[in-house]
């Protein structure tokens, strides 16, 4: 086994890209609502308007 401190979260550019696509397909007029369902260890946080 090879430990990281990452653990099963996303870093960098692949964090930035899973935010940008979260945040625009909510954004998207066609959504009226959306559940995002994870593993609790990942560093995307909430961020409400």
């Amino acid at each position: 086994m090879i430990p990281h401190q990452h653990g099963c979260s996303q870093i960098g550019d692949d964090k930035n890209i899973t935010f940008d696509v979260l945040a625009g397909t909510g954004q998207n007029p066609n959504v009226g609502a959306a559940i995002i369902v994870s593993l609790g260890c990942e560093v995307i946080r909430l961020m409400a308007n």
